[in-house]
């Protein structure tokens, strides 16, 4: 049998394989990874929420959108968007703004 780079390798001999490593993970890592894809969401409706509340607050009207509403919309068939995008209409019409307009945002 000949040496060198491009010799064929014999089956018995010994040679570290890849695959042979022992990796450890710790059980609860798919948990968490998939626990943020499902709770970051729910934060951030929630806090659009707010926000809109605050929007509605710094136009002068009455706050009546509900973070809590929204978030619980979200698990009926997806509705917060509809919900928010209502109470999102209800500042641009407290402005009297003609439609397609742009409404200047103080604050």
């Amino acid at each position: 049998m000949t040496s060198g780079p491009g010799a064929p390798r014999s089956l018995t001999s010994p040679r570290p394989l890849a695959t042979t490593r022992c990796v450890r993970r710790r059980a609860g890592t798919p948990f968490r990874t998939l626990s943020w894809t499902v709770v970051a969401p729910l934060i951030s409706f929630y806090n659009t929420g707010r926000r809109i509340a605050d929007a509605q607050r710094s136009a002068g009207i009455p706050v009546t959108c509900n973070p809590v509403v929204g978030l619980l919309l979200c698990f009926v068939f997806g509705l917060q968007s509809l919900y928010y995008q209502a109470e999102l209409n209800r500042i641009v019409d407290a402005y009297g703004a003609p439609e397609r307009s742009q409404v200047a945002l103080v604050g």
